[in-house]
């Protein structure tokens, strides 16, 4: 294999790992929205921030944060958001 092959080759692997994450995390993002939206009216600024977000451990912690919350204000105050 030649190294622009080589080259090729991996850059194709790490745009499908990519592209496996980024899905992940959009379903993380609905996820979180599901359940905040079951607490109260989701506003448009923290469903924006939420579907925007691209860091998986955040969107963990998030997701954490919405089932321990009583309501929307709750993870609010929880998140900073």
């Amino acid at each position: 294999m030649l190294l622009q092959e080589y080259d090729e080759a991996k850059q194709r692997e790490l745009d499908r790992c990519d592209n496996y994450e980024d899905g992940l995390n959009d379903g993380k993002s609905e996820d979180l929205l599901m359940i905040l939206a079951a607490k109260g009216d989701v506003p448009k600024s923290v469903a924006s921030k939420i579907l925007c977000e691209k860091n998986t451990k955040k969107l963990m912690d998030w997701l954490k944060s919405a089932v321990y919350s009583d309501t929307i204000d709750d993870f609010r105050n929880k998140t900073g958001l």
